[in-house]
């Protein structure tokens, strides 16, 4: 597999899995979807929006594009999230369909939070994109858990057993 497949199948396996947790998500009432879990000063609705700010900000940032903020956590409904989140799996999976092994190489600028300019690698921001999905669907997946509405397994083994890859 080229990088750029191998790219494009780290893509495919955060959609899998952040779909997986939306599911059961949308199974919770209003209440446990946005108040805070035990043991947690957060919300599954603000864990689940974190995620896709990320998602949106770097997309914007790997095509250049201008950021748009999705409306504040108080104001998401479960419906919303599953949409903004289908919205952004689109736009990155049309990004990762451009993607050649060479543009993997190539460097972004990106502002941080104090003004200062950073440049960073194609395909570390890619790994970035996934790996903090990752790290922030298993919190959600503990709060789900810890509700009876489990996600199930979010390995990327088991997306690409499903896949047949």
């Amino acid at each position: 597999m080229t990088g750029a497949g191998w790219a494009r199948s780290l893509i495919a396996y955060n959609e899998w899995a952040n779909n997986l947790v939306l599911a059961a998500a949308s199974t919770l009432s209003a209440g446990d979807f946005m108040h805070d879990s035990a043991g947690s000063d957060s919300s599954v609705r603000a864990r689940l929006r974190h995620i896709l700010v990320a998602q949106i900000w770097w997309h914007s940032v790997l095509t250049g594009t201008r950021y748009h903020e999705p409306p504040p956590v108080y104001a998401l409904a479960n419906e919303d999230i599953s949409e903004l989140f289908a919205e952004s799996h689109k736009a990155l999976n049309t990004f990762a369909a451009g993607l050649a092994d060479r543009t993997l190489e190539r460097t972004v600028s990106v502002r941080d939070d104090d003004g200062y300019e950073h440049t960073r690698v194609v395909w570390h921001l890619i790994v970035h994109i996934v790996n903090h999905g990752t790290q922030h669907r298993g919190e959600v997946g503990a709060a789900l858990h810890a509700l009876d509405r489990s996600p199930g397994d979010l390995d990327f083994i088991d997306f690409t057993a499903e896949r047949g890859l």
